[in-house]
């Protein structure tokens, strides 16, 4: 009785000081739409990527790996505003993938997702083509907005995880 806790969070703190490590996106208007292309592996990861991003107003087709990834795009080609890549994926990862996509569909775009650190293979692919790199976790604004920009062919900052 009479006990007080406090918590303190350093992630609220840091988003209410506006830190740099987390870029401001606009958020983009409810029913943003395209047609997008989620290549993750992990299931609970795709579930979540595909909510937030169909309730954005996306119409969302995913695949569990790269080489999934490129057979959708083979039965649609052109059907596709966007792919969004995980980088590092069984079967095929994502830079194998990513060059393979875009020697097929020089048009694509492709925006990356990574759970790590993967520096070097991000900088090559930025480099290459790709938008941007949203490390995950993020929030699924972050996500969401950094799609919008993507479809529209603008560079998305890199999105640091949450």
């Amino acid at each position: 009785v009479g006990t007080t806790f406090t918590l303190y969070l350093p992630i609220a703190a840091q988003a209410a000081a506006g830190s740099d490590r987390h870029p401001r996106i606009a958020t983009p208007p409810h029913g943003v739409g395209g047609r997008i292309l989620v290549v993750e592996d992990e299931a609970p990861v795709r579930t979540v990527i595909t909510r937030a991003l169909e309730r954005a107003g996306f119409d969302v087709v995913t695949a569990v790996d790269g080489k999934a990834g490129l057979a959708r795009l083979d039965e649609q080609p052109g059907g596709f505003d966007l792919m969004l890549l995980d980088m590092a994926m069984p079967v095929m990862a994502g830079p194998e993938t990513f060059r393979r996509a875009r020697a097929a569909f020089p048009e694509l775009r492709v925006l990356l997702t990574s759970g790590y650190t993967a520096a070097d293979d991000a900088r090559a692919l930025l480099a290459e083509g790709a938008l941007g790199l949203v490390e995950k976790p993020c929030s699924p604004s972050a996500l969401v907005a950094a799609v919008a920009l993507a479809c529209r062919g603008e560079r998305v900052p890199t999105i640091a995880r949450a």
